[in-house]
């Protein structure tokens, strides 16, 4: 490993950036998609006793616009509002009780924001598509240059290393991944990814893809240890017990996350609409974790409950949370056993939820409302400061 390289300065903060997973302009038009150590000793089970801790009551009036969120602890953190012709950041600094209007930025009807810490944070904006970078905690914002207006999946591991990439089109045959050294100043393209690969995720000069469209008979996902120079196919065994639930010629798709300091997850989606760098229609799912750079691989199985392996958030190698179905899980061995922590306030739809340590994390539920032959994004955001046993509403910030 490189000195000064990105691994050796991840914190739980720039880990989570990855999960945040991708300031994408793509994925602004389009659902985006949301997502390693030998001889790991796993630890005992979690023995935390189960709350009844409930959601507390705090009104939650609808943004009328998009709103999407970060926050650097429980208490700093920004939201950035989507408007017809402008996009607005707030920021808190009492985890939501009270927000200040921070910046007017160019574009509108999308934008998502990414902070690495305190100070440095990224927003891209649609319409036009911008990448605007902060120094200073969102108080003054600057132009950065993107790599090409169909970027997708800009995202930072500190205040200077970022990537991006573009998708395979009729124009690039092969997928195109860029990175940055300077804070999105310059970005330096790299060699054409693999053809069926899409995702890419950076630790160091370590790097991963994902991949779809390939029959379930060989399944892979691929790395790289020079930065993504050259790459190199991982298989992914399928175990035999593996009954699918869909019919039809199956294909699978493949997101790749890493997990803070050692470890690499696999999702794999299979299904007969698992044929393009998207998440599949009611897919059968799998997930599988490696220690030992894809030489190794262990199924994890999903928590209690309907939960799904998207509703998993990993606060290092071996703790992970999941939230979901008005519950909370947590695992302290890589997902190999789950202990229900607390249950939940039910809300609609899934919340993606964000570890920031041991005892701080928070969650963002959006829908999609129809009204008047009209729309409007409705978002909620719960944060808790106890492990989970209980968690609070937040207020989002009026938009006048």
């Amino acid at each position: 490993m490189e000195p000064g390289s990105t691994a050796s300065r991840l914190t739980p903060r720039q880990r989570r950036a990855v999960g945040l997973i991708a300031i994408s302009v793509f994925a602004l038009a389009t659902a985006g998609l949301s997502w390693i150590a030998p001889g790991l000793h796993l630890g005992e089970p979690s023995t935390s006793k189960t709350a009844t801790s409930q959601v507390a009551p705090v009104a939650t009036p609808p943004a009328t616009y998009p709103t999407m969120y970060d926050f650097a602890t429980l208490s700093v953190g920004w939201a950035v509002v989507a408007r017809p012709l402008e996009t607005t950041v707030f920021k808190t600094v009492d985890g939501g009780k009270h927000w200040r209007l921070q910046s007017r930025l160019g574009g509108s009807y999308s934008a998502t924001i990414q902070f690495v810490d305190t100070t440095h944070g990224f927003v891209v904006t649609g319409n036009p598509n911008r990448l605007y970078r902060t120094t200073d905690g969102g108080a003054h914002w600057t132009l950065a240059v993107m790599p090409l207006e169909t970027t997708y999946g800009i995202t930072f591991s500190d205040a200077r290393h970022g990537s991006s990439s573009v998708p395979a089109t009729f124009v690039n045959v092969r997928p195109v991944v860029y990175t940055t050294a300077d804070g999105g100043e310059t970005w330096l393209r790299l060699p054409d990814a693999p053809r069926d690969s899409y995702g890419p995720v950076f630790r160091g000069t370590e790097a991963w893809l994902g991949a779809y469209a390939t029959p379930l008979g060989r399944v892979h996902v691929y790395n790289s240890f020079d930065g993504g120079l050259a790459w190199s196919s991982v298989e992914v065994p399928v175990p035999p017990a593996f009954q699918l639930k869909s019919s039809g010629p199956q294909f699978f798709t493949a997101q790749v996350r890493l997990l803070l300091g050692a470890g690499v997850v696999v999702l794999l989606s299979v299904g007969s609409e698992c044929q393009k760098a998207t998440p599949c229609v009611r897919p059968d799912e799998i997930q599988f974790v490696s220690f030992d750079h894809g030489g190794t691989w262990r199924g994890v199985p999903a928590p209690p409950a309907e939960f799904g392996f998207g509703d998993i958030a990993y606060q290092d190698s071996v703790h992970w949370w999941a939230i979901g179905q008005g519950l909370v899980f947590k695992s302290s061995n890589a997902g190999y056993t789950w202990q229900q922590i607390a249950p939940m306030a039910p809300a609609a739809g899934r919340f993606a939820l964000h570890v920031i340590d041991s005892q701080h994390a928070w969650a963002q539920n959006s829908m999609f409302m129809t009204q008047g032959g009209g729309g409007f994004q409705m978002s909620a955001v719960v944060v808790t400061n106890d492990g989970g046993l209980s968690w609070t509403r937040v207020i989002p910030p009026k938009v006048s």
